[in-house]
């Protein structure tokens, strides 16, 4: 009887097991950060063109961006106030808007850019991309990848290109989240484990598949059919610099800007991207540079010796650049990855194992 109720009490143990051992519940590493409405202006003078009437409002105003990890995918998507349907039927599922997403990950990289691939606006260096992704309409079979095609690219800082293709980079529109989606899979990027560590600028701007970088073009004029009116808003001293900006090419060719990082983990205000992108400077045929440069204080000691053998020191403080602090009204959430443990099945479990010995063990004692 002895061993019978020993073999019993083994069997139970052996069939709980499994189920008393802790459970471990993984959350998936999510960014999401939402961008203000209405700041749709570029340096916060732009407006839309008018041609076909096409251009419907808001479809180049970000409101919010996410990166999520799913399953083997990193998933990057882009939402707009209005997608604005896809009235020339995009092969992706929409028509006008080109959307850049510069990524620096939190991995050291053996080379990074600061150039924006047209958009006329350099990333401060600290903001330099290892992996830039371009989501375009996607016309042309079998196609190439933008800017001397029209497909969506991934590219690397050392100039590889991967062109979408399904069930490695994809590209599509999600029409009733007025969002545009793209699909990477992990094999082709690294450090997708820290992406809330990455720093991430995201512009949306005008298509225009006749333009050498696929980018639509400012006019200086306060309206255009198929051009960016670049002087929509602006006041009468602004428009001689916008102009002058445009002919030498340092006019940003951007309508919204995000950026997600450390450092602007909420996103960014209206002000603070009017502000960063109207900083260039035609007369040097300067760029603008995003985010704007810290303030940098540099001090010069001079020594001079003077005949009554009198040492004076001169302490020279020049300002290089000035910025303003900005109250940040945007909204970011960051889930990272974590591991729960389920410990009330365990102690239930515990317990009821617990008895069961007991009252095996006074049986035997009985016997």
């Amino acid at each position: 009887m002895k061993r019978l109720s020993l073999l019993v009490l083994t069997l139970i143990i052996v069939a709980l097991l499994p189920i008393a051992i802790p459970i471990h519940v993984a959350k998936a590493q999510t960014i999401s950060v939402s961008d203000p409405t209405g700041d749709d202006r570029g340096i916060g003078t732009y407006g839309y063109p008018s041609g076909g009437g096409v251009f419907k409002d808001g479809v180049f105003d970000i409101t919010k961006f996410e990166a999520t990890v799913e399953g083997d995918y990193l998933v990057l998507r882009v939402y707009l106030r209005n997608l604005g349907d896809n009235p020339w039927n995009g092969p992706n599922g929409w028509s006008l808007q080109y959307v850049a997403i510069f990524i620096r990950t939190s991995a050291p990289q053996p080379i990074e850019r600061v150039d924006t691939m047209g958009l006329n606006f350099l990333l401060r260096p600290d903001y330099a991309w290892h992996y830039l992704v371009i989501l375009a309409p996607g016309w042309g079979e079998p196609g190439a990848p933008v800017p001397a095609g029209e497909k969506s690219a991934l590219y690397y800082a050392n100039g590889t290109v991967v062109m979408q293709k399904p069930g490695l980079f994809e590209a599509k529109a999600l029409p009733d989240e007025n969002a545009i989606e793209a699909r990477i899979s992990k094999s082709l990027i690294t450090d997708v484990e820290n992406i809330a560590k990455w720093r991430i600028v995201v512009v949306v701007t005008s298509y225009d598949g006749y333009d050498p970088v696929k980018i639509r073009s400012l006019t200086a004029a306060p309206s255009g059919e198929w051009q960016i009116p670049a002087t929509a808003y602006a006041k009468p001293e602004q428009t001689s610099k916008i102009a002058m900006a445009i002919a030498k090419h340092v006019a940003p060719r951007v309508m919204d800007l995000l950026v997600y990082s450390d450092e602007y983990p909420n996103g960014i205000t209206a002000e603070q991207q009017y502000q960063w992108l109207s900083s260039f400077d035609p007369d040097k045929g300067l760029p603008a540079v995003v985010p704007s440069l810290p303030i940098t204080t540099q001090t010069v000691t001079v020594e001079k010796t003077v005949t009554q053998a009198v040492t004076q020191t001169v302490i020279q403080t020049q300002t290089l650049i000035q910025t303003t602090t900005q109250t940040v009204v945007s909204t970011a959430t960051v889930t990272t990855t974590q591991t729960v443990t389920d410990w009330t099945m365990a102690g239930v479990l515990g317990v009821v194992l617990l008895l069961i010995g007991i009252a095996i063990g006074y049986t035997i004692k009985r016997k």
